[in-house]
């Protein structure tokens, strides 16, 4: 009888314990089921639009020509990962079909896919309301090259004030990704000046 009373008093005190454990796993497998976990091989295994005649289309190209010049300011890591090509070329400038509301980040993050190409933003793609931000391509990330480092896009030639999942673009556009290691100055752009005296 003593040994049923003490097994009872053991079972009592492992009870939350065990509600404990129920609920961090239901609790992990709801997180699982809401989140779209995707294998690498299954990311990039996006099969873009051949062009046909008459299809609309856009350019993309993306480049860290600027790092080239900074080389000392570049985080070690990057330089020993190989992410820096010789030319600072990630992608050269690259014909795909123009989808119905595509966008600089849609293209993009056709582009990134279509070319395995390493992708890191903030922001839900799922939601056309969402502000994308990108944090890093290729590995290479805001800040990876100086305090003053990060990514930029221009279309047809100019730089935008919009954020890029905003800026929808139009047959025949070209959009570059461009690395800035100074705010933009060293590749053309004013918009990030400061202005005040």
């Amino acid at each position: 009888k003593e040994k049923e009373l003490i097994m009872q008093k053991n079972h009592r005190k492992m009870l939350p314990v065990i509600s404990g454990i129920l609920l961090i796993i239901l609790a992990l497998g709801y997180f699982i089921y809401r989140s779209d976990f995707k294998l690498p091989d299954d990311y990039y295994d996006y099969s873009v639009k051949e062009i046909s005649s008459g299809d609309k289309t856009v350019f993309i190209k993306i480049s860290c020509e600027t790092v080239l010049d900074n080389m000392d300011k570049l985080d070690s890591g990057i330089i020993s990962g190989g992410y820096i090509p010789e030319d600072g070329i990630i992608l050269p400038k690259t014909e795909y079909v123009l989808e119905e509301n595509d966008s600089v980040f849609s293209i993009l993050l056709r582009a990134a896919r279509h070319n395995r190409i390493h992708l890191d933003f903030t922001g839900n793609t799922g939601d056309i309301s969402s502000v994308i931000y990108v944090k890093g391509i290729n590995h290479i990330y805001e800040y990876s090259c100086g305090p003053l480092s990060g990514w930029l896009f221009k279309v047809n030639g100019e730089f935008s004030s919009k954020e890029s999942s905003g800026h929808l673009i139009n047959d025949g556009d070209f959009v570059e990704w461009i690395y800035t290691c100074d705010l933009g100055r060293d590749v053309g752009s004013i918009y990030f000046e400061d202005t005040s005296e």
